[in-house]
């Protein structure tokens, strides 16, 4: 299957503010990349990622809840709309 990512979609949009010039990419979880390609292939179209990793101070100044998903690299947004929700 391809990848339909680049590792940069999913870092820290805090752009080094926060996060000291980790490497936020490289921790997000596989499964959920590997997911997203299945889904990009079978769409057969692209799937912008609008959020991917954050930071605990990024997450909280996107109004994010202190246990979000995107905290520890399980989580991704998307600019499509899947029906009334974000979540697949």
């Amino acid at each position: 299957m391809a990848n339909y990512f680049d590792p940069s979609e999913f870092e820290c949009k805090c752009k080094d503010k926060h996060c000291e010039g980790k490497l936020p990419q490289m921790r997000m979880n596989p499964t959920l990349i590997q997911s997203l390609n299945r889904i990009r292939e079978e769409l057969g179209m692209p799937i912008r990622v609008t959020s991917g990793f954050r930071c605990t101070e990024h997450n909280a100044a996107v109004g994010g809840v202190s246990h979000s998903t995107h905290r520890t690299g399980y989580a991704a947004d998307s600019d499509r709309n899947w029906g009334g929700t974000d979540r697949v």
